[in-house]
């Protein structure tokens, strides 16, 4: 994780320390492990960060891992427990209109360290991940104040509502949170002098004002730390299903695929196999057997990576970073997914992808990848040429040097 000489060349750093602007970067949630797309994007954008400025960190943690991690990129580094706010403390907020996603991630502690930080240092630049994380923007602050979200907090709660929150009370109370929430997104980017999103996908969940603000700045993978594996013709083939198995559109997308797809596959073609994997994959209620096996989060990825012969995205549910896509496209995984499932990556179906919508749909595919390889091969050389072109490093590296300008 440590910047290597041929990385300062590549970001062009010719600036000495005591040159570099100073910028303080907000982190929501402990980054270790480094099992969901969020995290991802936050660790890729810090290590992006650290060749053109002096980064200070703020922020939560969960243990001294996370400190570990950070210092690959800093010493300066300031966080402090993550606690969830009393119920009492929730309900003064809510009886306010502070959205609820706000109350959960209410610290007194982290708004006395920012004060202490800002006391003792001047900043050019404040980096604040997530909109949950802008009520630590000191009002005082003259510099340069950037926002990035990695997707629309209110139109995602409205998009799993049914899902979390079955009671007609529970549903009530969050509806009315979800009204709070809008208008807090609404009103806080007067705040910012920039936002970011992941995408086009994202962008279009946003009302006119809001898209106005907010640029895109892609997430990044970092090509040299996967390993790349040729396509080769299997006749026993495992389907890996990866993702973050606490995070609901996952969650909802696997069921379906189960219930409607797993059956139909399996007593038509027994060798198939499927593996999931990914942060809580082990509490999910999924009876194993031969075709199907259940494996935990894995933090070498290149472990997982290396064996599959495709991976199935069965999202029904938008929303998420599809880090895992992008990754797997990266190693020269063939990708089997529905329409949401790459929505807002910008990819074409038939040429970076196989697309399915139903049992048959995906059968079908998965007989492409046994009877064509020389198709399959074609997808997977346009898919790697296709994260090289639009994910890499380079992307988010101009839009910094942008920045600094």
């Amino acid at each position: 994780m440590f910047l290597t000489l041929d990385k300062f060349i590549l970001y062009g750093i010719i600036y000495k320390v005591k040159q570099m602007k100073k910028l303080l970067y907000f982190i929501p949630y402990a980054l270790f492990p480094t099992d969901s797309g969020g995290k991802k994007r936050i660790i890729q954008n810090l290590k992006i960060l650290t060749g053109y400025f002096d980064v200070t960190v703020a922020g939560f943690c969960d243990s001294n891992r996370d400190l570990e991690l950070l210092r690959n990129f800093t010493e300066k580094i300031f966080l402090v427990p993550f606690t969830k706010a009393s119920n009492f403390e929730k309900l003064y907020l809510f009886m306010n209109k502070t959205p609820i996603t706000l109350a959960d991630f209410y610290s007194q502690r982290l708004f006395e360290t920012v004060k202490e930080i800002l006391s003792e240092e001047k900043f050019d630049v404040i980096w604040i991940n997530e909109i949950f994380m802008a009520q630590y923007l000191p009002d005082s602050f003259r510099g340069k104040k950037i926002l990035d979200r990695q997707k629309s907090d209110s139109v995602y709660i409205e998009k799993i509502l049914k899902q979390l929150y079955p009671g007609y009370l529970q549903r009530a109370v969050k509806q009315q949170d979800i009204l709070n929430l809008k208008e807090y997104e609404k009103d806080v980017i007067k705040k910012f002098n920039i936002g970011f999103m992941p995408s086009e996908r994202d962008l279009n969940d946003l009302n006119n004002e809001e898209k106005e603000f907010y640029k895109i700045l892609p997430n990044t993978i970092s090509l040299d730390e996967i390993e790349y594996t040729p396509f080769q013709k299997r006749e026993k083939t495992n389907i890996l299903i990866f993702g973050n198995w606490e995070y609901a559109p996952n969650i909802d997308g696997l069921e379906w695929f189960i219930n409607e797809i797993f059956q139909f596959v399996i007593t038509q073609k027994n060798e198939i196999i499927f593996d999931v994997i990914g942060k809580g994959a082990e509490f999910l209620r999924l009876e194993r057997n031969a075709n199907l096996r259940i494996f935990a989060y894995r933090s070498n990825l290149n472990n997982v990576l290396n064996y599959p012969g495709a991976m199935a995205v069965p999202l029904k549910i938008g929303g998420g970073t599809r880090y895992k896509i992008l990754e797997g496209m990266a190693s020269g995984i063939p990708i089997i997914s529905t329409e949401i499932g790459v929505e807002g990556l910008g990819l074409e179906e038939g040429k970076h992808y196989l697309g399915f919508s139903d049992k048959n749909e995906f059968y079908e595919k998965l007989k492409m990848l046994c009877s064509d390889p020389e198709k399959i091969k074609k997808i997977i050389n346009y898919s790697r040429m296709f994260i090289e072109e639009n994910y890499s490093e380079e992307n988010t590296i101009e839009i910094i040097e942008d920045l600094i300008q």
